[in-house]
């Protein structure tokens, strides 16, 4: 009775070629392909929709997925809800203000960057100086000061840490 032996296995330099075989996966199987970030997610909280409107367009043209929230109460419930790794946080609001969005977040999303942003000068210098390690802008910015920011915070537009 003839005995069938198994297949010369390919010699690896030419399996290599054939994509066969990976360098980073010798026998042969091929490593699952990553799954595709998502863009990061952005929360914009202002209490002036000409700025959520001009954050929203400028961050979503660089690939950032951008929420938005026109006051204190939905900034906390969207937070909540869709976890953004990234809010940028208007000061002065209607209602519940930015410092106490910013406790609560602190609180409950700690590994979320804020950046404060606000029209009133002072505020801006009393956050950087108040060791909150939060960046702060005051209005009107330039809006690629916003993006150096978020680098500074630790965001870029995949979603991934930019390496503070």
């Amino acid at each position: 009775m003839d005995t069938v032996s198994p297949p010369e296995p390919p010699d690896p330099v030419t399996a290599m070629r054939s994509g066969t075989i990976t360098a980073e996966h010798p026998g042969g199987a091929q490593a699952p392909s990553p799954a595709p970030r998502r863009p990061a997610r952005i929360l914009c909280v202002d209490d002036d929709p000409r700025m959520l409107e001009i954050l929203h367009e400028f961050l979503s043209a660089r690939g950032y997925e951008v929420l938005v929230a026109v006051d204190g109460a939905q900034a906390l419930q969207e937070a909540r809800r869709a976890a953004p790794e990234a809010i940028v946080l208007d000061l002065f609001m209607p209602g519940l203000g930015g410092l106490s969005v910013l406790e609560r977040i602190r609180e409950t999303l700690p590994e979320c960057a804020v950046v404060v942003i606000s029209g009133i000068a002072d505020a801006v210098e009393l956050i950087r100086s108040s060791g909150l390690e939060t960046p702060a802008l005051a209005k009107p910015f330039a809006l690629e000061e916003l993006l150096a920011a978020l680098a500074q915070a630790g965001v870029g537009s995949s979603g991934e840490a930019t390496g503070t």
